[in-house]
């Protein structure tokens, strides 16, 4: 008896493991660079968001020589519009984001621009224009990033932005007019702050605030209090030197969200583990060695269920991702692109609806918006043959009994 039990648990075991070994040499391949504009002067950073409700993702930009806010429509068959022009008057824009600002069910856009120390939004019309509004604040002195969520849970989303020259942090409360007021200053002490970014990080349903500052080499989150205040917690990080940019996501799959930097300084991608106690814990450096990691974010390329990681090295012209191993380690996979000069920002999404993540990139110093597309599900398509094996195993009264059920999966990509 022992031995059958035996002999059919290593039997289980050898098939796990072959699965295994197929899933671990699942190709993931991207296409070469395909230009969306390679006249955004000097483009700083991108936002994919459906602007027109047609059910693909177009592109934002800002772009910091030329001064604009532009956006490309994805026509639905990979290729995307000529620019249509929000701003030309933005001074230094750096920094783009959209929401739904006035809830009529279309996506609104909120920009910083650093050199007039400007936040500004402008409405969406629901024609494929917009109109410049009120400016948000005309005193966020260099303004470096924005964001946006619902930071007091009226329905309605605020606005966050994080200033370099007064080192900080504050958030804007939505009237539900159309307008906004400044609140009371999040932090005044993150020095040279640089990005700012909203997540529950304690999981008590309210949006906490995250920053990363560059003189005092921090990354600090801030616990949203319920009542319109948020208070400065232990920093996840002070010794991230010169911290440019921080994310927040789920790495491990506990439940809670982790925090993902990047120090342009110490050329380190990092990310610190959720304690669920209001603490975090340094897990381990992703990579050591991209000049100038300007932009990190999580995305799962691979569609395996875990969050990987995205970095634009600004410095050395690269968009790499890094696999996350499901273990809490992370393998450098192939490079995306190695000729994004001065990649500034880069992102993931479905650009052509095909069921995995595209990588999208900033590159400022070839004023270049691109995408590369992911041929994860496109592989499949063309030949690969995929399967799942069900294996169950009973024992009852003695008897030992293996069940193995084989299901085979075919893709083709549609147009």
């Amino acid at each position: 008896m022992k031995t059958i039990f035996f002999l059919a648990l290593a039997f289980v075991c050898l098939i796990s493991a072959s699965i295994s070994t197929l899933s671990s040499l699942e190709e993931v391949s991207f296409s070469e660079r395909q230009v969306i504009s390679s006249t955004s002067d000097g483009v700083w950073s991108v936002f994919v968001a459906d602007l027109d409700n047609d059910g693909f993702l177009d592109v934002l930009s800002a772009s910091t020589t030329d001064n604009t806010i532009a956006w490309y429509r994805n026509l639905g068959n990979a290729t995307f519009s000529e620019a249509h022009i929000l701003s030309q008057s933005s001074l230094g824009a750096v920094s783009v984001f959209a929401a739904d600002f006035n809830n009529d069910g279309d996506l609104d856009v909120v920009a910083a621009s650093s050199r007039d120390d400007t936040v500004s939004w402008f409405k969406n019309n629901g024609d494929l224009t917009f109109t410049m509004q009120t400016p948000i604040s005309i005193n966020a002195d260099s303004v470096f990033s924005v964001f946006s969520a619902d930071l007091d849970s009226d329905g309605f989303m605020d606005v966050l932005s994080a200033s370099q020259n007064n080192n900080t942090v504050t958030w804007y409360k939505n009237n539900g007019d159309e307008t906004f007021t400044e609140q009371t200053p999040i932090s005044t002490t993150a020095e040279e702050a640089n990005t700012v970014i909203a997540a529950d990080l304690d999981n008590d349903g309210n949006i906490d605030v995250l920053s990363s500052s560059y003189d005092d080499d921090s990354i600090i989150w801030y616990k949203n209090n319920g009542d319109g205040s948020f208070t400065a917690q232990t920093p996840v990080s002070s010794t991230l030197l010169g911290a440019i940019t921080v994310y927040a996501a789920d790495i491990n799959n506990d439940g809670y969200l982790d925090v993902l930097a990047s120090g342009l300084v110490s050329t380190e991608v990092v990310w610190y583990e959720n304690n669920n106690d209001g603490t975090f814990s340094e897990k381990a450096i992703i990579s050591l060695g991209i000049y100038g990691p300007n932009s990190v974010r999580t995305c799962d390329l691979d569609n395996d269920g875990y969050q990987d990681v995205l970095v634009a090295g600004y410095l050395d012209d690269t968009i790499t991702w890094y696999r996350n191993n499901s273990d809490e380690t992370f393998t450098k996979m192939s490079l995306i692109s190695t000729s994004s000069d001065g990649a500034k920002n880069a992102s993931a999404a479905d650009i052509d609806n095909d069921g995995d993540l595209d990588v999208l990139a900033a590159s400022c110093y070839d004023d270049t918006l691109a995408w590369y597309e992911n041929n994860l599900l496109a592989n499949e398509a063309n030949g690969k043959l995929i399967f799942k094996i069900l294996i169950s195993v009973s024992i009852s009264l003695g008897v030992i009994g293996i069940g193995i059920r084989i299901y085979f999966l075919t893709k083709k990509k549609t147009n």
